[in-house]
């Protein structure tokens, strides 16, 4: 079952977790992790309950602890590095990241001369190829890493506390999206409505319906039919047996011609010319996630790490 709110297993005895990802997309969900995107094959788009970012290869987005998001990978041949770090430590100082909203005007590095983007993104590659060597004292070095980078966010990067920011969503905003965000994930394959759920909480469907859209961007239709395009995509690549028919309906659509016209407006082709153009390129690629420590991923890493050491250098 896909709950909304995400529970990340952490590295052993650090609290940084890494993964490669080649997914389609991910609907709306959010974490009390720091999540980095770097984007190493392809493009990315990233939407948020206020912004929507487009990373190319090479540049790197800081998402907010708690910040409601959903990502689509353009395209066949993607291949992004995320990064999640639990800063729950960082409290005994007293700085409590889940509270704290960064200015998301700041947190995307496209590659330009700016000299804290550039040292944050150098932090973020150091922490990975000293887990990748693990030479003696590597746990030191990644926590070295992660306070380096705790210390440019708080000193260089504008922040307020989410009480301060109108535009932040309140720990009564969470809960209440959750709840609605898990009633998708559970009931997508029914006929279900906002009305449906708005009688369960005793609400009014027309204050939930302009809550929800002002709150996430996008309408429940348009969100629950990113969930059931999600899974049927799933079930596109995994199930080579099933037909069209059995996958619009087990995702939720009432026919074929439905499920084909919402995928089309998502993906600019058919389910059936999808999964063609995927398939001819399927033995080519690793998993949809993979865990990062493969040699040709590292060497990658590197030439970036080379690349902006030199862009460093030239803005100092």
């Amino acid at each position: 079952m896909e709950y909304t709110y995400k529970v990340i297993p952490l590295q052993k005895s650090l609290p940084i977790r890494l993964v490669m990802h080649r997914k389609s997309s991910y609907s709306y969900h959010w974490h009390k992790e720091l999540e980095i995107f770097l984007v190493l094959e392809g493009s990315i788009h990233i939407r948020t309950t206020k912004q929507h970012y487009h990373l190319e290869k090479q540049e790197m987005l800081i998402m907010n602890c708690n910040e409601i998001h959903a990502s689509e990978y353009a395209g066949s041949n993607n291949l992004a590095l995320i990064i999640q770090i639990d800063l729950s430590f960082c409290k005994q100082f007293g700085y409590d990241f889940t509270q704290l909203y960064f200015d998301p005007a700041h947190l995307h590095d496209k590659g330009g001369p700016n000299p804290i983007l550039a040292e944050l993104k150098q932090l973020t590659l150091q922490m990975i190829l000293e887990l990748y060597y693990q030479k003696a004292g590597y746990h030191n070095e990644v926590m070295a890493h992660i306070h380096r980078f705790i210390s440019r966010l708080l000193r260089n990067l504008p922040y307020t506390h989410r009480h301060e920011n109108s535009e932040a969503l309140s720990e009564s905003d969470f809960q209440r999206l959750n709840r609605v965000l898990k009633y998708m994930n559970d009931n997508y394959k029914h006929a279900i409505s906002l009305k449906d759920f708005a009688n369960e909480e005793f609400l009014n469907v027309y204050y939930l319906s302009h809550f929800f859209k002002r709150k996430v961007g996008i309408t429940f239709s348009e969100c629950l039919n990113q969930i059931r395009i999600q899974k049927a995509l799933e079930l596109l690549m995994s199930d080579k047996s099933a037909s069209m028919m059995d996958i619009a309906l087990s995702v939720g659509f009432p026919n074929v011609k439905s499920f084909n016209r919402t995928f089309k407006n998502k993906y600019h082709f058919t389910p059936y010319h999808y999964k063609k153009g995927q398939l001819a390129v399927e033995n080519k690629m690793e998993p949809m996630d993979t865990e990062v420590f493969n040699p040709e991923i590292i060497r990658r890493l590197e030439e970036i790490i080379s690349s902006h050491t030199r862009l460093i250098n030239q803005i100092d």
